[in-house]
This record gives structure tokens, sequence and C-alpha cells, in this order.
């Protein structure tokens, strides 16, 4: 009886370690596949490119008193995973105006030639901004707000091309490197699920510096220098800016 009741114990006892030991696998098991079911979080990146129309403002539009077209191209990226906020660097290139106009080189020795000249000012600009999206709508409509800092180069140059010949020279007028900083927001429509049709509206301050604009009464002449046709101005810079393009995330 003894042995019986010791064969017993033993029994039970091995019947415990195998139940508690199946439990345990059972609970890595499920862990695992819980685990393996939990989403995996990535940062996002985003790249935008399209079309820029500036509105000059305030001193700006006194001087340029009609809108500027130009392209942007901009890269984004997800400060921390899952949230909402984004870092971004843009740049973009707008024309201010141009005039060209054949004109009369004359050279050391005496010799005249009519060479065609192009003078042309420009818009180079930098900016660092900040997106946060708002939690207002889906995944399919996603509106959102920004901040930017940066800044604009104005830069004027005139282009001499000699006539039927692949001569030519280049002269850079004046450049200017003015800072700009300001706010706005946008929203963005989901086109598929990784492409999205974007447009945002920012009011920038733009600083003093000095530019080129064409003259409104100038008066053109054949064998002008095309550099006579601008002005140089200096004010403030302000502009409203609208962009609109498209956004590729990944």
């Amino acid at each position: 009886m003894k042995n019986t009741g010791n064969i017993h114990i033993k029994l039970i006892f091995l019947l415990t370690c195998i139940f508690f030991m199946t439990a345990v696998q059972g609970q890595e098991v499920e862990s695992t596949e819980y685990a393996a079911e939990e989403p995996v979080l990535q940062r996002v990146y985003m790249i935008e490119g399209g079309g820029l129309i500036q509105f000059p403002r305030n001193a700006f539009a006194r001087n340029i008193d009609y809108t500027l077209y130009g392209v942007n191209v901009t890269g984004l990226v997800q400060v921390a995973k899952a949230k909402p906020l984004f870092a971004g660097l843009g740049v973009n290139f707008s024309t201010v105006g141009s005039f060209s106009s054949p004109i009369i080189r004359q050279f050391d020795f005496g010799q005249l030639e009519e060479w065609d000249s192009r003078t042309g000012s420009r818009i180079v600009g930098f900016s660092l901004f900040g997106r946060y999206f708002l939690d207002l709508g889906s995944p399919s409509f996603m509106p959102f707000l920004e901040l930017h800092l940066g800044s604009n180069i104005f830069y004027t140059s005139t282009n001499l091309t000699f006539p039927g010949g692949d001569e030519s020279t280049t002269f850079f007028e004046s450049s200017d490197w003015i800072g700009s900083y300001g706010g706005g927001g946008g929203f963005s429509i989901a086109v598929s699920d990784r492409v999205y049709l974007t447009t945002k509206v920012n009011i920038l301050i733009g600083q003093s510096g000095e530019y080129y604009v064409k003259e409104r009464d100038f008066l053109e002449n054949a064998f002008s220098t095309t550099i006579e046709a601008f002005d140089l101005k200096q004010t403030s810079t302000d502009m409203i800016a609208w962009n609109i393009g498209l956004t590729y995330t990944f």
C-alpha cells in the first residue's frame, strides 16, 4: 500500500509538471503571435513638388504690382514615429521680370558687332519649416499648419549672345540675401495610397533688401543696354505664397 501511495504521488507530481510546462509554452506561443500581429511603426518621409504663386504685399507690392510664378521642391521627415509633426526643407525658384533686346558692342580695336542681350531678375528661396497635421480630417483629407524660417536670394543677370554663334557672356548685375519668416496652413487629399494632392498658403514677412525690377515707363530702344530697363529698389519683401502640387510618402 505504501508503495502504491508513493507511485500515486509521483504520478501526480509528473502530471502537474507536464501541465505547467504545457501552459508556459502556450503562453509563449500566444505572446509571440500577439507580438507578430502588432503593427511595426515606421518613420514617414515625404517629397513634394509643384507650382508656386507669389503675391507681393505692402512696400514690395508698390514696386512689383503683379503676380510672380515659379516652382518649388520640398522634403519632409516625421520628427517622431506616430506623431503628426514633420520638419522640412524647401527650395523654390521664381521670375521677377526680364527684358531682351539687340545691342551694339564696340571692341578695343573699334569693331562694332550686334549682340542679343537679355536681362532677368529672379528669386531663389530656401526655407526650413515645421508642419503639424491636425486631427480634424480623415486618412484621405489631412489639414495642417506650418511655420517657416528661411531666406530669398534676389539676383539679376545679363546674358550676351552672338547671333548665329555659340559665343555668350553672362554678367551678374546684383544679388542680395534677404531673410524671411512666417506661417500658414493647407491640406492634403489622397490620390492613392502614397500620393496626395497638397495645397497651402503662407504669409511671409520678408526683410529689407535690394532687387531689380523692370521700369514701367521704359521706352524700348533697339540698341540700349538691357540692364538700363531695370531700376534698383530697396524695400521690405513681404508676400503671400500659394503652393499646389503632389506629395509622395514613403
